[in-house]
């Protein structure tokens, strides 16, 4: 009878030690998903944002992260490039080296194929009347003023016409202009919403808006916050839809995202 106990007891300590492995394994593995979601936020809260302007009335939009530059050529072209090896200022560039992005202060140039393609480059003002004008035309807003706050619109996204709008955000009543991107399709979660907020944060914040704190609100997969400046709001907001969406897990991406702002007056 005592030797059935003993085993009976052995069964039990290796069910409880089998049990502290699988209950050790689990927490280990929510430390390291947590850990690693905020070192993207870090990474991606690491953003700049310039504007190049070039000879031949050529332009150069880049956005730096993580040892990347985005690029967005105002001849259509959008180009991603990783940081090289550089003896002076910055240098990023393709795989094989054809394109080459350097850029030292404000100052910049693109290489390609051994020629240069975009030269004499000085980092301009983000809302000059050119961009707000080429902006315009392209997203099709003509009714858009070139002075609005708004423009130019991010160019990382492709914007339907705005339409005049009353709406209720945050229990205001807000009558004014809203404009909406054009789906997308995106599997970078962080990088396409933090790049967003990051373009109009130093956008708006440089012509004496202030984010307001009261204004947020988030949820799975969605996101909307304003900026004040006396009556005038702009609201900015995002939302998206999974692609594959699970009811065992949270909220994820591949997804297709919607960026959304807002202009207008506090009534």
């Amino acid at each position: 009878m005592k030797r059935k106990t003993k085993i009976k007891h052995y069964k039990i300590y290796i069910l409880i030690f089998i049990g502290g492995i699988i209950i050790g394994s689990g927490i280990f593995c929510l430390y390291s998903i947590l850990k690693n979601k905020d070192t993207i936020a870090q990474n991606d809260s690491n953003i700049n944002y310039a504007v190049f302007n070039c000879v031949n009335s050529k332009t150069i939009q880049a956005i730096f992260f993580n040892g990347k530059v985005e690029l967005i050529l105002n001849d259509g072209r959008n180009l991603l490039l990783e940081q090289a090896i550089s003896a002076s200022g910055a240098r990023y560039a393709n795989s094989d080296e054809s394109i080459v992005f350097w850029n030292k202060g404000n100052t910049a140039f693109i290489e390609e194929a051994g020629q240069v393609s975009f030269s004499d480059c000085s980092e301009g003002n983000k809302t000059d009347s050119t961009l707000a004008g080429l902006n315009s035309q392209e997203s099709g807003n003509n009714q858009i003023d070139s002075s609005s706050p708004i423009l130019p619109l991010y160019p990382n996204l492709t914007w339907n016409k705005e339409v005049a709008t009353t709406t209720v955000a945050f229990g205001m009543y807000l009558t004014g202009t809203r404009i909406n991107s054009k789906q997308i399709s995106d599997s970078a979660y962080y990088k396409s919403t933090s790049l967003f907020d990051k373009y109009y944060d130093n956008q708006l914040t440089a012509n004496g808006w202030g984010k307001n704190k009261d204004y947020v609100a988030d949820g799975p997969g969605t996101s909307i916050w304003a900026y004040t400046k006396g009556s005038k709001i702009i609201v900015l907001s995002y939302t998206s839809e999974e692609l594959n969406p699970s009811t065992n897990r949270p909220f994820s991406c591949p997804c297709q995202m919607t960026f959304s702002i807002f202009y207008g007056e506090i009534k």
